[in-house]
């Protein structure tokens, strides 16, 4: 008789789909079992996919289901490739919480790729353990950290103040009961640096896990965290948290504010939040690291859901960093630059390459120019596909669009009224990085940006040459503010606050604050005091108040939650983005009308609260004009209830929908 399985295949799709189990390929098959890795025709070709229910024939026949038309499993993978019954349960809670197929969320569990044998190689020689002396301060912490209980712990240090060091004996801690330890961190550019901290301070390889890491690799690290008698440290980026670990005693999320942490793309979970509900079911310790915590996260605490772990000095009593404000509405600047630059914030740095220190310069922007514009006419030029400008490439010649890829080389002349007066404006990575050849001639500058960096190798040898001293100023987006430890930079500087304070978003002054305190962070961890120059028009923002110290953070916070809790926003409320994406945009806002009526009808309650359709904040990608609308609740099981029924009307008018809960970017 016939045993047949419902799989989730790896595709975005809700529905499981069912198989007949293969026992004519043999014995060696065995009986099916929930989370076995197989591969199933599907849609014409072969797909990967779980096993997640068994049923008998009685159970298939009773369903009205027409068994002549059953297809059969193509291959079933070998045992130690099987997702454990936590894992499914884990993706199956997941698949509730974000409105995500349940195959998308298995699939990121599952090994890259398990079509071929497997060899695991022979662990590099790590040094003997240096395990890091604790400060007094630092030893209380830990102290308090593992008395907590089962609680989460929010361990807030001030940048420098020495949490990877407790990270570190609390791994010690794990390993020496047998018990594996799982570190995320927000940004791949920190890799280096932590895997030699920690390897030095365990005694033990570390096993890295993000996306530049090759497929081979991967797979043996997979493979080694099944193994129950041999306990492993994994460190890598959000997608590690899905990785199923065998024994997992201690997960750490290391900058746990970090919006990087929140996937944008197809399951767009947030890490932070999936590694709290893996620890709460696999009754691990989890410990969330931050000098700037969420919003989110300080409402956890002070609900009691959380504790709170302070550290409120420095590694070594090293001062925290003076903080240098230039007002461009009145400082002069320097003339002879694309970015502008005070002529205050200028002889600042000269005195600090003459020094012999270094510096760090955050700009989170790409390019050389953000936009070309024509003089004459006035004529910007945009992308073919996306409302947006294509940003000038000029060491390559080229314009790119930093949303649907789309490049195209350096125009001669305007292509609205064919004038040779071009002019870029809004300065780059790449434009500042020339900018200061020319005031600082010999002087040796790295860039540490994606365009830059183009891989694992190139990034680990950017910031190696900047931490041996081999160049004195180090100009890095994003990259260059998450957690790095360079003891001979005594200079950060900020050249626009006002694009980090002007972002259209409810969380853009946390955000905002976040981003200050940890780039003035990088300055000042040696064994001279650091400073930080922030330069730019909006100098009396409220951000800037509370990153000085002028305006207490409490207050802040304060201020914040209650705007918060008034307009029902995270984390007051529940809230889901619904976009859809349609060349024709009245299609697209049509749809989204009828969902919002369909929804206030169905709902009506008080505490749910529609807002749009209005176009998207990038209102056109890759040629489709985007709409949104969001959805608030009081509850999440009325955001779940809406939620599935707007995928219901989806299906039943034949429209895509995106469905992001708690969204990052609004």
């Amino acid at each position: 008789m016939s045993l047949y399985v419902n799989v989730a295949v790896a595709r975005p799709l809700d529905e499981l789909y069912t198989y007949i189990w293969p026992t004519h390929l043999g014995p060696s098959v065995g009986d099916p079992v929930v989370g076995a890795c197989i591969e199933v025709p599907f849609a014409g070709r072969q797909t990967l996919g779980i096993v997640v229910e068994v049923l008998d024939a009685a159970a298939v026949q009773s369903s009205g289901f027409d068994v002549s038309k059953i297809k059969t499993v193509t291959q079933v993978f070998e045992r130690r490739t099987y997702l454990t019954q936590e894992t499914i349960a884990l993706a199956r809670q997941l698949s509730d919480l974000y409105l995500a197929p349940l195959g998308e969320l298995l699939s990121a569990s599952m090994m890259p790729k398990p079509d071929h044998p497997y060899r695991d190689k022979k662990s590099q020689a790590v040094p003997e353990a240096q395990v890091p002396q604790l400060s007094l301060g630092q030893n209380q912490a830990l102290e308090q950290i593992l008395n907590a209980g089962d609680n989460p712990v929010l361990l807030e240090g001030v940048t420098g103040s020495g949490k990877t060091e407790i990270y570190i004996h609390l791994a010690r801690r794990a390993l020496a009961e047998n018990k594996s330890v799982l570190i995320l961190m927000p940004e791949i550019a920190l890799t280096a640096q932590l895997r030699l901290r920690f390897e030095r301070g365990i005694g033990q390889t570390i096993r890295v896990w993000h996306s530049a890491v090759a497929t081979g690799e991967r797979q043996r690290h997979w493979l080694a965290a099944q193994c129950a008698d041999k306990p492993v440290v994994i460190l890598g980026a959000r997608s590690a948290v899905f990785i199923p670990i065998a024994n997992l005693g201690l997960i750490i999320v290391d900058e746990e504010h970090d919006s990087t942490y929140k996937q944008e793309e197809r399951v767009r979970y947030h890490g932070r939040d999936v590694a709290l509900l893996r620890a709460k079911k696999e009754n691990s310790k989890i410990v969330l690291g931050s000098a700037t915590p969420s919003l989110e996260s300080v409402r956890a605490v002070q609900e009691g859901r959380w504790t709170r772990v302070p550290l409120t000095e420095r590694y070594q009593s090293r001062p925290l960093p003076e903080w240098c404000i230039v007002d461009l509405k009145t400082e002069p600047t320097v003339g002879k630059t694309k970015s502008v630059f005070a002529e205050k914030t200028v002889q600042m740095m000269r005195e600090v390459l003459a020094g012999g220190d270094q510096i760090i310069l955050y700009l989170n922007r790409r390019g050389f120019s953000q936009r070309l514009q024509c003089r004459s006419c006035g004529e910007v030029i945009f992308c073919d596909q996306c409302s947006v400008s294509l940003v000038h490439y000029r060491s390559h010649h080229r314009l790119k669009c930093h949303y649907c890829g789309l490049t195209q080389p350096e125009p001669k002349t305007c292509p609205k009224c064919q004038s040779h007066e071009l002019m870029g404006l809004g300065a780059g990575t790449e434009s500042l990085e020339q900018d200061l050849a020319v005031l600082f001639p010999g002087v040796s500058v790295l860039r540490l940006d994606r365009d830059q960096v183009t891989s694992q190798q190139r990034l680990e040898e950017t910031l190696g040459a900047f931490r041996r001293g081999e160049a004195q100023i180090l100009v890095g987006t994003q990259m260059v503010v998450k957690g790095h430890d360079f003891p001979g930079v005594t200079l950060v500087v900020v050249p626009d606050l006002d694009g980090i304070v002007s972002w259209p978003d409810f969380r853009s002054n946390e955000r905002a604050l976040q981003t200050l305190i940890q780039v003035a962070g990088r300055a000042g961890r040696g064994q001279k005091p650091g400073r930080v120059v922030v330069q730019g028009y909006d100098t009396d923002h409220i951000v800037l108040a509370v990153a000085q110290g002028k305006t207490p953070l409490t207050q802040f916070l304060s201020e914040e939650s209650a705007l918060r809790a008034e307009l029902k926003y995270p984390p007051y409320s529940k809230m889901a983005r619904f976009r859809v994406e349609h060349e024709d945009g009245d299609t697209a806002k049509s749809f989204l009308e009828y969902v919002a009526f369909s929804v206030r009808k169905s709902f009506d309650l008080p505490d749910v609260q529609c807002l749009g359709p209005t176009e998207a904040l990038i209102a056109q990608v890759k040629g489709k004009k985007r709409f949104d609308l969001l959805v608030k609740c009081a509850r999440w099981n009325d955001l779940y209830r809406i939620g599935k029924k707007v995928k219901a009307l989806a299906k039943e008018k034949r429209h895509a929908i995106v469905i992001d809960v708690d969204p990052y970017s609004v």
